[in-house]
């Protein structure tokens, strides 16, 4: 197992949720006075895929379970029509993610499962890994103690700047801290050990061979230290760095690299799964609502209000820092069951 077996692929993808009409696909449930999905409700889409959650004026919005027709399945929370918040979906091949969502796409904070046994765990942005993240490779059984972490700074699912990549457990660990540039370690780096000893030295860049570009068949892609010229008729292939070590030394903080830090954001646009924007006249009372079958429901269904829906937004770069509700119950059991009020919602 090398740093180069670390998954630089995008991670598993699906096409969006297919959209709900008052008149679409099979559905049993509550309605408003106006005819449009209201309340607890079971769909089965035109195209296969069912749903089992809470709606909200015509569109999923609440809890829900979306099963696709494929064996992929996502539970959690939904705002205006699109997964938004905490929630967890689960793929053909195994993998497995948990964490925030913002309009389908990964966002926030989050834990991808690999169905290689590999886990990535922290930033996501716009559906990639973004800003700081650690990265475990699958732990053989035969070398259970030897386990291995990179912790990074992502940038839009490339390592690049400050690492640490653990190697063994807590109580006897080595670790390198580096500066990691695109492809390979490059610069000062250091080795502890134990958090006794150090090593110092440096990564040396490694050479640049070019020679020609020769036609590849259709849907075959270069490998990941080839880097083509557009225009140029010439591909750049890039060897790993040198490791030059240069003295031992007495453990020494100071004397480490920096450490991962997240990559800054703009604060200035609207956080998607913010739930407030402008101060409203509508009252925590007025946009309270009631599960199928719970008093009140024809009461309040006049005065509701859906906040403005995330789709009428672009994706902000700010990440949300309120904690959402938490979710209870299986994710794999058809059954979703009733959830909590959110708080200040």
């Amino acid at each position: 197992m090398s740093i180069s077996d670390l998954s630089d692929e995008s991670e598993l993808s699906f096409p969006d949720e297919e959209d709900e009409g008052p008149k679409i696909g099979k559905y049993i449930g509550g309605r408003n006075a106006d005819g449009q999905r209201h309340g607890r409700g079971w769909a089965i889409l035109p195209n296969g895929d069912q749903y089992d959650g809470n709606y909200r004026k015509g569109r999923r919005h609440g809890i829900g379970l979306y099963v696709f027709k494929s064996g992929a399945r996502y539970y959690g929370q939904y705002r205006c029509g699109v997964r938004c918040g905490r929630g967890i979906f689960i793929y053909p091949d195994g993998s497995v993610y948990e964490g925030n969502w913002r309009k389908h796409l990964k966002h926030g904070k989050g834990r991808y499962n690999y169905a290689s046994g590999d886990t990535y765990s922290g930033d996501w942005y716009k559906g990639q890994r973004h800003g700081v993240g650690i990265y475990s490779f699958k732990t053989d059984k035969d070398n259970c103690c030897m386990s291995v972490r990179l912790k990074s700074t992502w940038n839009t699912n490339v390592r690049l700047g400050p690492f640490e990549l653990y190697i063994g457990n807590d109580d006897k660990c080595t670790i390198l801290h580096g500066i990691w540039d695109v492809l390979y370690p490059t610069g000062p780096a250091v080795f502890s050990f134990d958090n006794r000893y150090m090593l110092l030295g440096f990564f040396l860049p490694g050479d640049y061979n070019f020679r020609a570009a020769q036609p590849s068949e259709e849907g075959e892609g270069e490998e990941e230290t080839n880097l083509e010229l557009e225009g140029e008729g010439e591909v750049v292939e890039m060897k790993p760095t040198i490791w030059i070590a240069q003295e031992i030394a007495v453990y020494d903080y100071s004397l480490l690299p920096q450490e991962p830090v997240p990559i800054p954001i703009s604060d200035s646009e609207l956080s998607v799964c913010s739930i407030t924007t402008e101060p409203s006249v509508v009252s925590h009372e007025q946009v309270s609502f009631y599960g199928e079958g719970e008093e009140g429901e024809d009461e309040l269904e006049g005065e509701m209000e859906c906040f403005p829906c995330e789709c009428d937004y672009e994706l902000s770069e700010v990440e949300t820092e309120s904690e959402p509700c938490k979710i209870d119950g299986s994710p794999c059991a058809i059954e979703v069951l009733k959830q909590p009020e959110c708080p200040n919602v």
